[in-house]
């Protein structure tokens, strides 16, 4: 059993590190971990599975005026991340340009996810998108 945990610990050392040198914060989970531990939220539903945005995406226009769709748009604050762009049960998605809005109304409706420290939140905020069915849908 030692020899197992060696390597397993091993393991966990290397990717720490690879994180690290790659100039990141090390997430105390993977961010596919937390989405599975999260499934029941509805903006996790819509990042695990993208279809669920089609044809509901909010546009917006940046700065060369082209319009863009945006599904989520995480915030942080405090220790909790939550979208910006929520699903009210209305044809379209529903973006909240002011954060304390959005989080105003993830504290009512309970569409936020809760880290340990608000570096884990914000680390989780910035990096989410990375999750594979996400990533590929929204190229």
């Amino acid at each position: 059993m030692a020899n197992g945990h060696s390597a397993i610990d091993s393991l966990i050392a290397n990717a720490t590190l690879q994180r690290y040198q790659e100039g990141g914060q090390v997430p105390k989970q993977s961010i596919k971990d937390t989405l599975m531990e999260n499934q029941q939220l509805n903006f996790v539903q819509r990042i695990l599975k993208p279809e669920l945005n089609t044809g509901r995406e909010y546009y917006f226009a940046n700065d060369s005026l082209k319009k863009e769709p945006m599904t989520h748009y995480m915030i942080q604050y405090d220790n909790k991340v939550a979208p910006t762009v929520v699903d009210t049960g209305a044809r379209d998605l529903k973006y909240f340009d002011d954060p304390e809005e959005a989080a105003a109304y993830a504290k009512i409706t309970g569409e936020f996810i809760e880290f340990k420290t608000p570096e884990d939140a914000l680390w989780f905020s910035k990096n989410y998108k990375s999750y594979a069915p996400f990533k590929k849908a929204y190229k």
